[in-house]
C-alpha cells in the first residue's frame, strides 16, 4: 500500500503518517505490532499504573487509548473500503473514551491481549484489500479520508504513543 498524499486526510494526521515507512507498508505494520507487543510485555503490572505527571494517562491508559483509536480508525477504514461515502463519521472524543474504558480496573496483560486481537483483525482485513480500495473515501468531518491514509494513521498513531512512552514514562 502506497503512502497517502497530503490531500487524502486532515492535516492533523500528518504527524502520524510521517512516522510510517512508506516503502513497505506490510513490513511497517508487522514491525509496529511487534514493537507494541514487545514494549508492553516487558512492563510489570506494578509499573502499569505509572504516570509521569499526575494529570497524564497511566501506561495502561495509553495502551487502552491505542486500542480505542485503532478501533475507531479501523471502523472508518472498513466503511471506506466498502464504498460507503454517505455515512458521516465524526471526531472521537479521546477523554470520553478514556473515562469510560475503565483501564485502571484491568490488568495490563488483558489490555495487551485486546490490542493483539484488534490488531490481528486490522491486519487480516487490510490483507484482503487490493489497490482499487486504497483511494476509496470515508465521509469524515471536516475532511474526507482515504483507506490508505487510515491504514497509515493506525500504524503512526501507535508508533507516536510508543515514542511518548519511551521518552516520558521510563522509570
Amino acid at each position: 500500500m502506497h503512502a497517502p498524499n497530503s490531500n487524502e486526510y486532515n492535516p492533523y494526521f500528518e504527524t502520524y503518517i510521517k512516522l510510517v515507512d512508506g516503502s513497505n507498508f506490510e513490513n511497517s505494520l508487522t514491525q509496529n505490532t511487534s514493537a507494541i507487543l514487545n514494549y508492553f510485555s516487558n512492563i510489570t503490572e506494578a509499573s502499569a499504573d505509572y504516570r509521569y505527571v499526575p494529570d497524564k494517562w497511566s501506561v495502561k491508559e495509553v495502551l487502552m487509548h491505542i486500542v480505542d483509536v485503532e478501533r475507531t480508525m479501523f471502523n472508518r477504514l472498513f466503511v471506506a473500503a466498502r464504498g460507503d461515502q454517505q455515512s458521516p463519521l465524526f471526531k472521537m472524543d479521546d477523554a470520553l473514551y478514556q473515562h469510560n474504558a475503565n483501564a485502571a480496573t484491568r490488568t495490563l496483560k488483558s489490555i495487551l491481549e485486546e490490542f493483539n486481537l484488534v490488531r490481528n483483525n486490522t491486519q487480516f482485513f487490510i490483507g484482503t484489500l487490493n489497490r482499487s480500495h486504497e483511494m476509496l473515501i470515508a465521509n469524515t468531518t471536516p475532511v474526507p479520508i482515504t483507506v490508505r491514509a487510515l491504514a497509515y494513521i493506525i500504524i503512526g498513531h501507535a508508533a507516536h504513543h510508543l515514542n511518548v512512552l519511551k521518552e516520558r514514562y521510563s522509570q
